[in-house]
Parts: C-alpha cells; structure tokens; sequence
C-alpha cells in the first residue's frame, strides 16, 4: 500500500454456458483508496463493464479430466470445472498479480528532501473482487458476480 491507495484486483473469469467450463481469465488493476466496503463497491461497480478492457490470461498450461459424450475420459487443457477450479485458483491468482504488476509504472515523488519515485505494489493478499462471465452460443458475455 502506498499512502492512502492501495492496488486492487478485478478478476473475471469466462466461462462456456452450455458446458459450465471456465476456459479463460481476465483481470485489471486499480488504485483505489478508502475502507474494504468501498473497495468492494467499487469493485463491483466496475466489474460489470471493465472487463471489455482487462488483460486476458490463458489457462492452457491446466489440464482437466473430462468424460466426453461417448463416455471417454480425456484431459482437455484450460478447462475447469468448479471443483478442480478451487485447487488451482491460488496459482492463476499469484500469476495475475506478477503479470499486472509488472505493468505498474514507477511514479515520481518530490519531497522538500528532493526528489524519488515509488511503484505500487500488489499486496502478498490482494483485494479482489472475483466475477463470473458467462458466455453464450452467440459469444456474448454476462457478468454473474
């Protein structure tokens, strides 16, 4: 945290309507500042619009067992199911984070001691609000918080 801001998350995460399968995750940072009921309404706000302009990060290198409709069972990579989901949500969390913290540009600062910069930072246990995308047969997303 840098003075009175703090950075904080929006992570939305796609996932097929028909299939109920999470395939990709996007997300974006914010500097926000006040209490964590502002932050989260804040959040919350933003989510329903934001996430036409959030990165996007493949979840590929992830591999879940399906049965298909012929009742074989296969590893599909980047799909998720809720329960499988859980397990990896730490690690696709802890990715986000470095990835958008890197974006984060050092800020100028001048003190009557001179000048300095500082960059934000994500916290070790960021605040984050996380959204579902549900999309459709046409390739519309609907947020679902």
């Amino acid at each position: 945290m840098n003075g009175s801001v703090e950075a904080c998350l929006n992570i939305w995460f796609i996932v097929d309507q028909d299939s109920k399968l999470i395939y990709r995750a996007a997300a974006r940072a914010y500097a926000l500042p006040g209490s964590d009921d502002d932050k989260a309404l804040t959040l919350k706000r933003l989510a329903m619009s934001d996430y036409h302009l959030a990165n996007h990060f493949s979840l590929s290198k992830y591999k879940t067992k399906i049965v298909d409709q012929q009742g074989q069972q296969r590893e599909l990579p980047g799909l998720f199911n809720n329960a499988s989901f859980e397990a990896v949500l730490p690690i696709i969390l802890d990715t986000i984070c470095k990835d958008l913290e890197k974006q984060f540009v050092e800020q100028p600062r001048v003190t009557s001691e001179g000048g300095s910069t500082y960059k934000l930072k994500i916290p070790k246990e960021p605040y984050y609000v996380m959204t579902y995308l549900s999309e459709d047969s046409m390739g519309r997303l609907i947020p679902r918080l």
